[in-house]
């Protein structure tokens, strides 16, 4: 019966130095995997923020190009109607009331 005993407890006791083992692989390689994903993470919150600001200058660029060209618009508009001005009148009011509102 002891040799029973002793024979059971060897292959308890070498079960559970094979599942310590096994339980320290697997935290090796979790640890690993989470260090892996918390790269790319910080990767994807990098490239986010560099396109957050190429995006918001390109922002800024096109709005300002608007602004150019509305008062390129507004120089012609302003040309022509005082090129007719002297033929049509009030034609330089109304449509200088028409712009501005």
């Amino acid at each position: 019966m002891q040799q029973v005993e002793d024979y059971l407890d060897s292959i308890m006791e070498s079960a559970m130095d094979e599942f310590r083992l096994f339980e320290q692989e697997f935290n090796m390689m979790s640890k690993t995997e989470m260090e892996s994903l918390v790269e790319s993470a910080e990767s994807a919150r990098k490239r986010g923020k560099l396109m957050e600001k190429n995006c918001f200058y390109c922002f800024q660029k096109v709005y300002r190009s608007c602004n150019e060209l509305n008062h390129c618009f507004y120089e012609i508009i302003l040309k022509r109607s005082q090129s007719t001005l002297s033929s049509e009148g009030s034609s330089f009011f109304f449509l200088e009331s028409l712009y501005l509102t």
